[in-house]
C-alpha cells in the first residue's frame, strides 16, 4: 500500500479509535432496514448506500478484504443506478404544443416515461378523404390524433366522428385483431405514429410503461364506445 493509501487507512482507523465502544455493525444493519420501509427509489437508493459505505468502513477496520470486495461493488453498482435515476428525474421540457398533449392527454404518465413514448414515434399527416386504417386489415401502427378530425365507417356506414385527443388503430393492437371499421380523415389530421414493432419493444423492456400505455388506451376506448352510443341515441349518425 501506498503512503496516500496508509494514510487514508490511517484516518479511518483513528475515527474508529474515538468511536471505541460502539459497534457500527447496528448502524449498518440499521440503514439496511430503514431502506425496506421506503417508497421512493431514490431515498432507497441513498439509504442503502449509506448502509454499504458503513459496512465497507467496518470491514476495513477489521481488515476484513471479503467484506470490503463485496462492498466496493455493491457500492459501485448502486451508485450506477442512482445516477441513473436522478438522470431519469432531470427537468424535462417539452415545445408548448407537446407540454399541453402532455398535461391534457398523458396526466398518468411521469415527464420521463411520456418523453420515451413520444419521442420514439414520428409525426405523420394525412389529408382530408385519406383513411388512417381500413376495415378488415390489421393496421401496422398505432396512431394518436391531436390535430384535426376523422370519421369512423363499419360497411360503409358512419357510426362515429372522432376528434383530435383519441388514438386510431387501438383495438387491434390490444387484441391482435383485424380493424373493425374504417377511419376516414374529413380535415387535415395530424397524428403521432408508432410501429407495432416499437410498442412490443416496450411491452419486453419496459413493462411499468407499457402498463400505463395500455391503461391509456383502454380508457380512450371506453371513451369512444360511450359516445358512439350517445350519438346513435341522438340520431346523429
Amino acid at each position: 500500500m501506498d503512503k496516500a493509501g496508509l494514510g487514508q487507512y490511517d484516518e479511518v482507523m483513528d475515527f474508529f479509535e474515538l468511536t471505541r465502544g460502539f459497534d457500527f455493525l447496528h448502524l449498518a444493519f440499521g440503514l439496511n432496514f430503514l431502506s425496506l420501509f421506503m417508497k421512493d427509489i431514490l431515498q432507497l437508493r441513498f439509504l442503502a448506500l449509506g448502509s454499504q459505505t458503513t459496512f465497507l468502513l467496518v470491514g476495513i477496520s477489521r481488515a476484513n478484504m471479503t467484506i470490503v470486495l463485496w462492498q466496493t461493488l455493491f457500492i459501485a453498482i448502486n451508485l450506477v443506478r442512482t445516477i441513473m435515476v436522478l438522470w431519469e428525474r432531470r427537468e424535462i421540457r417539452f415545445s408548448p404544443e407537446v407540454e399541453a398533449i402532455f398535461q391534457t392527454h398523458f396526466p398518468t404518465f411521469s415527464r420521463h416515461e411520456f418523453q420515451l413514448l413520444w419521442f420514439s414515434g414520428r409525426e405523420k399527416s394525412f389529408s382530408p378523404g385519406e383513411s388512417i386504417i381500413t376495415q378488415g386489415k390489421v393496421p401496422e401502427c398505432l396512431w394518436f390524433l391531436y390535430s384535426g378530425g376523422a370519421e369512423v365507417f363499419r360497411d360503409g356506414q358512419k357510426i362515429a366522428r372522432m376528434e383530435s385527443g383519441h388514438f386510431v388503430g387501438e383495438m387491434s393492437l390490444l387484441t391482435g385483431q383485424p380493424a373493425s371499421a374504417d377511419v376516414r380523415v374529413t380535415d387535415a389530421v395530424v397524428v403521432r405514429e408508432w410501429s407495432r414493432e416499437t410498442l412490443l419493444k416496450f411491452q419486453a423492456t419496459r413493462p411499468l410503461l407499457w402498463i400505463k400505455i395500455q391503461g391509456r388506451l383502454g380508457r380512450d376506448l371506453v371513451t369512444k364506445l360511450w359516445n358512439q352510443n350517445t350519438l346513435k341515441k341522438q340520431g346523429a349518425v
